[in-house]
């Protein structure tokens, strides 16, 4: 990866297919529809109602126009989720109508013959199968409806996969979606501090340690909140050298927001992984030395102003495994792993580890506790079929970027090649924290393993059209 600085081209293409015949009518059917809908809520009703409406609105219109923006929308609906921090009632689902008005305007494109084929790839067949794993343990699981639930859940982060493959077209979209993530990744370590400093997000754990919790229950766990983040750093880790100007130190303050966020967690995993990521990326990165020094200077400094309650608790590491946690963890790990001998072919259904584990009737116990391992969560609840294919997402993941980025490096230098070598590191090391957090942390619902795959997609293609005219060139024909 070089240093050069990013910068959009004019003359990138940008994929914004026309909208199909009689989505005029549509749209002014639909504007109109929605905006009487939320005279009469908001004169009427709940305010949050016409604010949901007029948000559905501006969503449908974006999608028709471009399926893209939708797509944007979509990953930031995905991560603040609307519903629950109070924007809008819950009973209007937003997260899952935003998830099926832009299935639903995509596949209408591809009717009508205004859309692009899939892109071909191996780890399209493993999301299918994955997907396929996931909805026919639902008849087989112990609890079928909250397997359903579990697979409609899975199901939305797929899309997100999908949804990226099907409508990225170059790095400068590449870009934008991900500091969309980036930004919205921050905001949750913003709310973290933010909650923590004011007391209205905590929780006292062991030792009457105060923790912050995350705004969402995706990420409303401290320890599932803090692996969010330290999955986030690696994207500041690479990208900071690809960028511009301003924006490199706008990338130090959402690291800082990242590592501030995960300390005020007490989560030790989490400690840990900002270390693990500190760690590749000297091992990985051009610039490691200046990277991890910088890195190093944030947690430092973190460090310092963190007060001694959580202090104390980041220094039980060391003797961790002699504590009640790591004692409750092992016994999990040991009713998942007789969990999935009772279960080996479709498990006990996605999201159904503490219900089985609870329930009186079964040979585990009673308590209500999940599986606190990706890897107990995967075998336990989905059986060999999902163990596959989690290990071919690995396998394809760190196999694919590997190899375009050795096609990278033989492509002509520009800043769109740099900035695709730095999101296909950032990828790869983002996977290897993941699997590190998955350790102990049950992450097979956190959004960065799909983006991660669809991220490793998009840039193998970008990859073979920026290596095909180097290849075609009369130099290269006569060597």
């Amino acid at each position: 990866m070089t240093s050069t600085s990013y910068q959009s081209k004019s003359e990138a293409v940008s994929y914004a297919p026309p909208a199909p015949a009689g989505a005029g009518a549509m749209v002014v059917l639909l504007g109109l529809g929605l905006a009487t809908a939320a005279f009469i809520s908001a004169a009427f009703f709940d305010v949050r109602i016409a604010v949901g409406i007029f948000g559905l609105l501006v969503f449908a219109l974006a999608t028709l126009r471009s399926p893209y923006f939708g797509l944007l929308l979509y990953i930031l609906v995905l991560y603040v989720r609307p519903g629950e921090i109070g924007l809008v009632p819950e009973a209007l689902h937003f997260e899952r109508v935003v998830a099926l008005g832009l299935m639903a305007v995509v596949l209408l494109r591809r009717l009508v013959g205004q859309a692009r084929p899939l892109p071909a790839s191996p780890l399209n067949r493993v999301i299918f199968f994955f997907l396929a794993a996931v909805w026919v343990g639902v008849p087989f699981a112990y609890w079928k409806m909250g397997a359903m639930m579990g697979a409609v859940d899975l199901s939305k982060l797929c899309w997100l996969y999908l949804g990226i493959v099907y409508l990225v077209e170059d790095v400068r979209h590449l870009r934008t979606l991900v500091w969309v993530a980036l930004l919205a990744w921050a905001w949750y370590g913003f709310s973290a501090i933010k909650g923590y400093v004011g007391g209205g997000s905590v929780y006292v754990g062991e030792g009457y340690v105060t923790r912050a919790l995350g705004p969402t229950s995706r990420f409303g766990d401290a320890d599932t909140m803090a692996n969010l983040l330290a999955c986030a750093l690696p994207y500041v880790g690479t990208l900071l050298w690809v960028e511009r100007g301003r924006l490199r130190l706008v990338l130090i303050g959402l690291g800082a927001l990242y590592i501030g966020g995960v300390a005020v967690t007490g989560s030790r995993t989490g400690l840990l992984a900002l270390a693990f990521v500190v760690l590749l990326l000297v091992c990985t990165g051009r610039r490691r030395l200046l990277t991890g020094s910088l890195l190093l200077l944030v947690m430092v400094g973190t460090w310092l102003a963190l007060p001694e309650s959580l202090k104390d608790r980041y220094r039980t590491i060391g003797d961790y495994d002699s504590q009640a946690t790591w004692v409750a963890r092992r016994q999990t790990w040991e009713i998942g792993e007789r969990m999935f001998l009772n279960n080996p072919v479709f498990g006990v259904g996605a999201g159904n580890f503490a219900a089985a584990r609870r329930d009186e009737r079964n040979p585990y116990d009673r308590e209500w506790l999940s599986p606190h391992s990706v890897y107990i969560e995967v075998s336990a609840e989905l059986g060999l079929p999902g163990i596959i294919c989690f290990l071919a997402l690995i396998w394809y993941v760190v196999r694919e970027n590997r190899r375009l980025r050795r096609q990278l490096r033989r492509a002509p230098p520009s800043s769109d090649v740099s900035y695709a070598l730095a999101l296909s590191l950032a990828a790869e090391v983002t996977l290897y924290t993941l699997l590190f957090v998955g350790i102990t942390g049950h992450n097979l619902s956190n959004p960065s393993y799909y983006l991660v795959a669809a991220l490793t997609v998009c840039l193998s293609h970008f990859a073979a059209r920026a290596v095909a005219p180097a290849e075609k060139s009369p130099a290269t024909a006569a060597a």
